[in-house]
């Protein structure tokens, strides 16, 4: 009784802690959602030298911020995967809630830039052979956006075999860090998921290694902060492919660590912060997958029908910003999610009556 006492009490407590941890990574979704957004204020020639330099920063770890919490939460939620009936069920779930919003958005993306295309210029026009695009490379044509999506779909695919080939958890991370140097094909965006997948396996072990239970400053803000602005320093001076490889890891990796713990303190900051990060964490899919079509349409209001030059490059890119978050969140919650179809094809989730 008493060892069952002690059992329950360690559920309980891991219960705790887990639910804790997924209140950061809201937080941190809603914060990496937003530099997303940001980073695809693009004006081309319209803006300055400054932005770019910006941009490029937010680019080094935005995206494998959103490795690092995929990784988190398949550790803490998917069980080892030993039999093909268990795999085949895994492959199923993911594919209704990856594959579908994929499918979904690539259509009415298609549908969207034929339409505008006709009146306007746009920056990733239609062209070239569609098929290839949307089934194999989505990066290199009109959806490119939705590359994620496809690429975080391989790498579920991959992790699994990957975890029950090697069972410790640095040697995998290591193996991962190997397969990344290797010249992969584009084809199934294979390039891509090689290339990320050592974020989500840093996720994975580093919540297994309780690296997320407490909210530690100095190891989780500033021992990442220092190692980011170091190794940032350090890259153009990269002599060799895997020189440059280990660097573009360092910086997602102490980039996103920096970010999940910004966005555990947020949580105990003003409370609009606190919930605005959280609503956006949230609904960041839905945010992530509409959040070009309203960002395409401010910029060609302002820029072909408003005619605004390089003087106004600040008001548009707040504008586009903006737009890019306020309109999909306000769409995803109350729209989409009263739909249980429309949730089940643009979110791959159940829809509910009471969202929002």
């Amino acid at each position: 009784n008493s060892r069952k006492m002690v059992r329950r009490g360690i559920t309980s407590l891991k219960q705790t802690t887990d639910n804790g941890i997924r209140e950061r990574l809201f937080a941190a979704k809603g914060m990496g959602i937003a530099l997303v957004v940001i980073g695809h204020v693009d004006l081309g020639v319209l803006q300055p030298a400054s932005w770019t330099a910006i941009r490029e920063i937010i680019y080094t770890f935005h995206m494998p911020l959103f490795m690092v919490v995929s990784g988190i939460l398949f550790s803490m939620t998917q069980k080892q995967i030993a039999s093909w009936p268990e795999y085949r069920a895994f492959f199923k779930k993911k594919a209704a809630r990856l594959l579908v919003p994929y499918a979904t958005i690539t259509a009415i993306l298609l549908m969207v830039k034929l339409a505008a295309s006709v009146f306007f210029t746009l920056s990733r026009p239609v062209a070239g052979n569609l098929l290839y695009f949307i089934f194999l490379n989505p990066l290199g044509g009109f959806s490119n956006i939705l590359w994620f999506i496809y690429t975080l779909f391989v790498i579920f695919l991959l992790f699994p075999v990957l975890r029950l080939l090697v069972k410790n958890d640095l040697v995998l991370m290591a193996v991962t860090i190997l397969l990344s140097l290797f010249p992969w094909p584009q084809a199934f965006c294979l390039d891509q998921a090689f290339l990320y997948l050592p974020f989500f396996t840093a996720g994975y072990v580093l919540y297994r290694m309780s690296f997320f239970d407490e909210v530690r400053p100095l190891a989780g803000i500033a021992a990442p902060l220092v190692i980011y602005l170091s190794v940032f320093v350090l890259r153009s001076h990269a002599g060799s492919f895997a020189a440059s490889r280990a660097i573009s890891i360092l910086l997602g990796v102490t980039g996103g660590l920096g970010c999940i713990t910004a966005a555990a303190y947020s949580l105990c900051g003003p409370p609009f912060l606190s919930r605005m990060m959280t609503i956006l964490g949230v609904s960041a899919t839905g945010i992530y997958l509409l959040h070009t079509i309203a960002m395409g349409a401010v910029k060609i209001f302002l820029t072909q029908v408003m005619q605004y030059g390089e003087s106004a490059f600040l008001p548009i890119a707040v504008a586009m910003a903006a737009a890019g978050l306020a309109l999909p969140l306000i769409i995803e919650r109350y729209v989409i999610r009263r739909s249980s179809v429309a949730s089940r094809l643009i979110l791959g989730v159940k829809g509910s009556s009471h969202a929002g």
